[in-house]
């Protein structure tokens, strides 16, 4: 069975334990997991590199899972990927793993709410992304019950964006990305070329009807 393609956005230095006892979960297929010194280097090219990479590593997932930290919410980064998700139609979720434990054993505090303040097309994030917080029992697990239902939430998360309208602002900048990298010769070459073909449709088929 082929797995679910998302796109993890989390708060790498303070939770990358954390995130990647979910990757291990095999739930998913996630995006590809960076070291250190990789994302390090990204950031360091600028931030048009960066913004590059995630919308590179946006393409064909369907959803992108917010992984909340203690900290997750002031990333400039992770509210980006938020952001740009929307914007492309991609479903949001937002899963609190505060109590899942770090290297040393340890928990985190709960974080704040990182939709909160981030609107797209008129649409207040934190009043429609949905954000589950894993019980934590003697019973299950915070790693279990997240195990258990993280696809589940993913299918929510998807099903609420789902219901929302088109992403004007992505075609918006997919247009100004196509005049700025090819003077719209790509985006203006494809609309003439389809005109062009549809008008030689008509043509064959009048010819047809008048040898009728």
């Amino acid at each position: 069975m082929t797995k679910r393609q998302v796109f993890y956005s989390f708060h790498y230095a303070k939770d990358c334990r954390r995130v990647q006892q979910i990757r291990n979960m095999g739930v998913f297929d996630g995006t590809k997991e960076l070291s250190p010194n990789k994302w390090e280097e990204i950031k360091r090219s600028g931030d048009a590199n960066v913004r590059k990479w995630i919308d590179g590593n946006l393409k064909y997932r369907s959803c992108t899972i917010v992984l909340i930290g203690e900290k997750t919410a002031d990333r400039k980064w992770v509210q980006y990927e938020i952001k740009r998700s929307w914007e492309l139609g991609k479903g949001v979720v937002g899963v609190n793993i505060h109590k899942l434990k770090d290297l040393d054993g340890s928990k985190s505090r709960k974080g704040r709410n990182p939709f909160k303040d981030i609107v797209v097309d008129g649409v207040e994030l934190s009043k429609v992304v949905p954000i589950y917080n894993p019980q934590d029992t003697q019973e299950c697990s915070a790693y279990n019950d997240i195990k258990n239902n993280i696809s589940q939430w993913t299918d929510n998360g998807i099903s609420i964006r789902e219901a929302y309208p088109g992403c004007t602002q992505h075609l918006a900048n997919e247009y100004q990305s196509s005049v700025e990298n090819t003077n719209g010769f790509d985006f203006w070459g494809k609309i003439l070329t389809a005109g062009a073909l549809c008008f030689i449709g008509l043509l064959a088929y009048s010819k047809l009807r008048i040898r009728r």
